[in-house]
């Protein structure tokens, strides 16, 4: 059996069936086919008139193919079957309703019922100038319930924990976007009975011997410590710390210097905010180790000359470096980054719970002055913009930033430091924005690139820190959901 194309005409393309029964041929026509499917520009010649949509006969099944035709003027891939070798037919629909065309079936031989093909959402003039995604027909997970129960919302991380697992990242093993997704997968462990999240840290950490990354007084090398630090006090083993103290000893010899954006001063000092997340947890959380109150007076040392210097005392929000003061969204507003902010939120949620109480108030003026600033500043679809003072700049429901804010909020309630009947309603609608941005797969898309200010994002963006920041709120919201 084989299926083939006719093309009576140059219009007109017809899909046939053929079946060799031992002395001839058997010939059915199948359908009609349409015309070509590359989209040629007003004006122009077509180059690719027998380009027609595609046809493939399933190689598990010979009574199906698969083919793809105009369908309201967009080819649409369906199923067809005969049940009498191809004088009779019946058809399914696999891809309806699309805005782009859909081309090029291939069934996937040893999975019976399956296909690939060529989505081509962004257009096919030639076959020199096209733009397509590979998609399949497999079944699609159920969809996450974005609510805050408890069990809804460990599923979530699951699914998305999963997924990052099976897509490692291309960064460095010890580089900070490492050290945020693995705080998310110990989050993540804390939850569920799987333990294969708790086990990829532990396993991360035993190849590379619990190191820091590899410039000494670097606060995006620190970060990576935090999740050997929260290991060790687990199992209490102070193997794992050692070399993160060593770091952090480093660091505290070091000198301190003029924070203004030059000379690579990020290289030495906490110059831009997003550096407090990256090492003040890491002290906090070796003074827990250790009671070794040294720790906590560089973190007070370093943390407030960084804030002192980055924060806008009336906005409530940080710059994300000095030379961020000058610039203005298009709308005239101070550009404040939603994720640099997050950053600093979220790094106050990481290392509050190891403080001791004689040290927390001034931590915890400057966390509350913030939540309330960026509870202020939450879009109506529960995320906050790339840009947080202008929502028309940055219209994207950018997560990452979402995320950090999210984890903070629901810290903070979860701590008492925010009353939960003005902040519970603001967590369940940016914990909804994020599952609503996890793709069927558990991809959590809308993370905006690495950058250093508000940045355009895509759906199909995403990173490890990302992950890290969502599975993170999730252990919050969690905990929240169950109270």
């Amino acid at each position: 059996m084989i299926v083939y194309t006719r093309l009576p005409e140059e219009t007109r393309h017809d899909y046939h069936y053929a079946r060799w029964d031992g002395a001839a041929w058997r010939d059915h026509e199948i359908v009609a086919a349409g015309r070509w499917f590359p989209r040629t520009p007003p004006g122009q010649k077509e180059r690719e008139p027998h380009y027609s949509g595609g046809i493939a006969l399933a190689p598990d099944d010979p009574s199906v193919v698969w083919l793809s035709r105009p369908v309201n003027g967009v080819f649409e891939i369906e199923r067809w079957r005969t049940p009498d070798l191809g004088a009779h037919w019946e058809h399914e629909p696999v891809t309806a309703g699309s805005r782009a065309d859909n081309v090029r079936p291939v069934a996937v031989r040893g999975a019976p019922g399956q296909v690939l093909w060529m989505h081509l959402d962004r257009g096919y003039e030639h076959y020199t100038r096209f733009g397509c995604s590979i998609r399949m027909n497999r079944p699609e997970p159920p969809a996450l319930p974005a609510v805050l129960d408890p069990a809804a919302v460990r599923a979530a991380m699951e699914r998305v924990g999963r997924w990052q697992l099976e897509h490692s990242s291309a960064h460095p093993p010890l580089d900070w976007t490492q050290g945020t997704l693995h705080a998310g997968l110990l989050a993540l462990g804390r939850l569920s009975e799987d333990a294969r999240f708790e086990r990829a840290v532990l396993e991360a950490g035993r190849a590379h011997g619990w190191k820091a990354g590899p410039r000494p007084l670097h606060a995006d090398d620190l970060c990576v410590t935090q999740a050997w630090l929260e290991l060790s006090l687990r199992h209490r083993d102070p193997a794992m710390r050692a070399p993160a103290r060593a770091a952090l000893e480093a660091l505290a010899a070091g000198p301190l210097e003029p924070l203004e954006w030059r000379k690579s001063v990020h290289l030495r000092q906490w110059a831009w905010c997003d550096a407090l997340f990256m090492a003040p947890p890491a002290l906090a959380l070796l003074h827990a180790a250790t009671g070794e109150a040294h720790f906590l007076d560089e973190l007070d040392r370093r943390w407030w000359r960084t804030v002192d210097f980055l924060l806008d005392p009336d906005e409530r929000l940080l710059f994300r470096d000095s030379r961020s003061r000058a610039a203005r969204e298009p709308n005239g507003a101070k550009v404040f980054w939603s994720r640099g902010n997050g950053w600093v939120l979220a790094g106050l949620a990481r290392l509050l719970p190891h403080l001791p109480a004689g040290r927390r108030a001034r931590y915890e003026q400057l966390f509350v002055a913030m939540a309330e600033r960026v509870a202020a500043l939450q879009r109506e679809d529960g995320s906050w913009s790339a840009g947080l003072l202008d929502r028309e700049a940055w219209p994207a429901p950018e997560t990452s930033g979402t995320g950090f804010f999210c984890f903070a909020l629901a810290w903070g309630v979860n701590g008492g430091l925010l009353p939960r009947e003005r902040f519970a309603p603001r967590i369940e609608r940016a914990w909804a924005a994020l599952v609503r941005a996890v793709d069927s797969n558990g991809m959590l898309q809308w993370v905006q690139p690495i950058g250093s200010g508000p940045r355009a994002v895509r759906a199909a963006d995403t990173d490890v820190f990302g992950t890290g920041a969502f599975l993170l709120a999730g252990e919050q919201v969690h905990r929240l959901a169950s109270r």
